[in-house]
């Protein structure tokens, strides 16, 4: 009798321990299900994706810029300045596989490089090289750190325009793996809003699919703190040939047109975030998930970089 008592107590035990078991198990079905349903009933764009499409009806259409006037030049041709007033770097935070030089640091050289019709041309270099384990590169752009980031104004230094096609003259390498060159634009920071990125080119120099420029808006407002829509069009035989080649946005009546030797690749409508000033970047990263592959010392070179304004703006 005293050995069945203990029995049936320990089987209550049991029943009720695996009572609780079925509980929680059905409870935590529960949720997954109801997470599976959020997810499903979330806009895209708290996803990141922009509800934007990039069209190419116009590709090969030559720029036009007729009541535009040069506005910004940079040429490389006198001493390299890089702490302003015209260019600063890095001022971004670090991109990719390893961190920026300041600007005196080694990434950072005014060379003599062969231009098209055989005579040199003065170019800004930036060089990614390791560096012990770790890898370092470069970034310059037109807006130091207070215009960048604190709303400072851009009244004899530095450089930002609305409504403006910006262009710079690059060369790349040959492709290579982990190689991440870009030329691009942002508007400064603005409180509580964010900010907005045009990506005229990324080029990766292990992808196949070439010529990538993409829109992303930066937002400090919930929920979406990152959307963006990018596109590809190829052009890798053009990008790698060795050869300088002129790489263009024009920002204008809602939307953004990208350019290569100003003969038009794609264009894209634009939110009411991108009617705003924006200031030009040119960088050199090493893309993480290639970074093992990668063989230093990888070069990008900037022959100009420069912006054409609507005359009597």
């Amino acid at each position: 009798m005293k050995r069945g008592r203990h029995f049936a107590l320990a089987y209550r035990r049991v029943f009720c321990m695996m009572a609780r078991g079925r509980f929680w198990s059905a409870l935590m079905k529960a949720a997954i299900a109801g997470l599976l349903l959020f997810l499903a009933a979330t806009p895209a764009s708290a996803a990141g994706s922009m509800a934007v499409t990039f069209v190419e009806d116009r590709a090969g259409q030559p720029l036009d810029l007729k009541g535009y006037g040069l506005t910004f030049n940079e040429e490389f041709d006198g001493p390299l300045s890089l702490q302003g007033p015209r260019l600063f770097a890095p001022v971004h935070t670090p991109i990719g596989a390893g961190k920026f030089d300041d600007p005196q640091g080694p990434a950072y050289a005014a060379v003599e490089v062969p231009g098209e019709d055989g005579r040199d041309v003065t170019a800004l270099s930036i060089t990614a090289y390791k560096d012990g384990g770790g890898w370092r590169s470069g970034n310059v752009q037109s807006a130091d750190a207070a215009q960048s980031y604190r709303q400072a104004p851009f009244g004899g230094k530095g450089f930002a325009c609305r409504g403006c096609y910006f262009e710079a003259r690059l060369k790349f390498p040959q492709a290579a793996p982990g190689y991440w060159a870009a030329f691009w634009l942002l508007s400064p920071d603005q409180p509580g809003i964010g900010h907005v990125e045009v990506d005229v080119i990324e080029w990766y120099g292990g992808d196949p699919k070439g010529h990538h420029q993409s829109v992303h808006v930066w937002s400090k407002a919930a929920p979406a703190k990152h959307t963006f829509k990018s596109n590809f069009v190829g052009m890798k035989d053009v990008i790698a040939d060795g050869r300088w080649h002129n790489y263009g946005a024009l920002q204008q009546d809602g939307q953004i047109v990208f350019y290569v030797d100003r003969r038009e690749i794609s264009r894209v409508p634009v939110t009411a975030e991108f009617d705003v000033p924006l200031y030009a970047l040119v960088s050199l990263s090493v893309l993480p998930k290639e970074a093992a592959a990668a063989v230093g010392p990888m070069v990008l070179y900037a022959d100009y970089i420069r912006a054409y304004a609507p005359k009597g703006l």
